[in-house]
């Protein structure tokens, strides 16, 4: 569940700040698992060397050597892959149930559904971090126009609420196919937006 909010709508984040704290007993049962399985990699490592120096001399058998190592790649294994886990939802380090989201990059917080004490599911958005610095201009290009545009052109882009105010961009996607009904082409031009002042669905 939601342990404690340190943003809200409209804030602005860097990259790596913290968002949101979670209690979840599942990170807390991963991460008590990877401890365990850090310790037989530790085991694993040293019963793999002890049987090296006794393949080296004559003492144990070359079976007894691959077992041994087999054990070592497996605690290896099972050590990543928990780390891994851990990791994709940013829980890496820290120990018991509790870790934060950070931003995954700079920008404003636009949503927040996270509440304090609420249970949270897996594949549920809490807060949405959106990039200002650059946006993308999605166009309808009139089918009779494809001839004199190409991928890598300049564009010029207005917009009604901006008035006297032209942004400069490139052209970056050319849909490869006309729409049967409006015989336009979806394009797409990327804008810097250093400034903030294009804001989505003008």
């Amino acid at each position: 569940g939601v342990r404690d909010l340190r943003v809200d709508i409209g804030s602005q984040v860097k990259k790596g700040d913290a968002l949101v704290s979670i209690d979840s007993p599942a990170v807390g049962a991963d991460r008590a698992r990877l401890t365990a399985a850090n310790a037989h990699l530790a085991i694993a490592t040293a019963n793999y060397e002890r049987q090296s120096q006794l393949r080296r001399d004559n003492i144990t058998s070359e079976k007894e050597l691959l077992a041994s190592s087999q054990a070592l790649e497996a605690a290896k294994g099972e050590v990543a892959a928990l780390a891994a886990s851990l990791s994709v939802i940013g829980a890496s380090g820290g120990s018991g149930g509790s870790y934060i989201l950070r931003a995954p990059f700079d920008g404003v917080v636009t949503e927040r559904s996270a509440t304090i004490g609420t249970l949270v599911q897996l594949d549920q958005v809490l807060i949405e971090v959106v990039d200002t610095a650059k946006v993308w201009v999605e166009l309808d290009v009139p089918e009779s126009e494809l001839g004199r545009i190409q991928v890598g052109q300049r564009a010029y882009v207005s917009v009604d609420a901006l008035t006297n105010r032209e942004f400069e961009g490139s052209l970056v996607y050319l849909a490869p196919s006309v729409d049967s009904h409006t015989r336009t082409t979806r394009a797409r031009v990327d804008i810097e937006n250093p400034d903030g002042l294009l804001r989505a669905n003008m």
